[in-house]
C-alpha cells in the first residue's frame, strides 16, 4: 500500500499538483514538536497548503489525542477548500479503534477501497516484469516455482527473485532444480514463517 501511495503522489505531482505525503508517525512527531516549540501556525501552513495530503497508516493515530485533534482540523480545512485527502490503514474506517468517532466519520466520507493480495498469475506477471528490469532470464516454470514456494508475501517473492539475480552469475536460463539449491536458505526461512495448524495452536 505504501508503494501505491508513493506512486500516486508521483503521478499527481507529474500533473502539476502540490502533494504532501507523510506517515502517521511523522505527522505525530511534527504535531508534538510544533506544540513544544509554539510553532503551530507554521505547522498548519505546511500541512494545509497542499493540493493533496496523503497520510499512511492512520490506524497509528490510536490513543494520540493531540494528533487526532490536529488531523481533524487539518482534514476540515482541506475538505472545505476542495482539496484531495488520501488515507491508508490496515483496517477499514469502521473497524479502527481508539480513534475519535468524528474522525472516523470523516474517513468514511470518501471512497473506501480494500486491497487484496495479487492472484498467482498476476504475481508471476510482476516477477517477469521485475526480471526484465534486471535483465534476468526468468522462465515460466521458475516464476511459478517462486510464487508457490514464497507465497507468504509479495515481499518474500521479490526477495527470492533478487537473490537469484545476485547468486546466478550466468546469463543462461536457470532451472527450478538449480534455483532450489541457490535459494535453500530462503526456502528454510519461508518454511519457518509458514502458518500451520500446529504453529497456530
Amino acid at each position: 500500500k505504501t508503494h501505491l501511495l508513493m506512486a500516486t503522489a508521483q503521478k499527481l505531482q507529474s500533473e502539476g499538483l502540490s502533494v504532501f505525503y507523510v506517515h502517521t508517525e511523522t505527522f505525530t512527531e511534527h504535531v508534538v514538536k510544533a506544540i513544544r516549540s509554539s510553532q503551530m501556525r507554521k505547522f498548519r501552513e505546511i500541512y494545509r497548503k497542499s493540493d493533496v495530503l496523503i497520510i499512511d497508516d492512520v490506524h497509528e493515530l490510536a490513543r494520540k489525542a493531540a494528533t487526532q485533534e490536529e488531523l481533524f482540523h487539518t482534514f476540515n480545512t482541506l475538505h472545505t477548500g476542495g482539496k484531495q485527502i488520501i488515507l491508508c490503514s490496515h483496517l477499514p474506517p469502521g473497524k479502527l479503534e481508539d480513534i475519535e468517532p468524528r474522525l472516523i466519520s470523516r474517513f468514511e466520507w470518501g471512497i473506501v477501497l480494500q486491497l487484496h493480495p495479487l492472484a498467482p498469475e498476476k504475481m508471476e506477471e510482476v516477477l517477469h516484469n521485475r526480471a526484465k528490469a534486471y535483465q534476468f532470464p526468468l522462465s515460466d516454470p521458475l516464476a511459478k516455482f517462486i510464487v508457490e514456494k514464497f507465497h507468504t508475501s509479495s515481499k518474500s517473492m521479490l526477495r527470492a527473485l533478487e537473490a537469484l539475480v545476485l547468486r546466478h552469475k550466468q546469463a543462461t536460463e536457470l532451472s527450478v532444480e538449480a534455483a532450489t539449491r541457490l535459494l535453500a536458505d530462503l526456502l528454510d526461512v519461508e518454511k519457518e514463517n509458514e502458518l500451520t495448524p500446529e504453529r497456530i495452536l
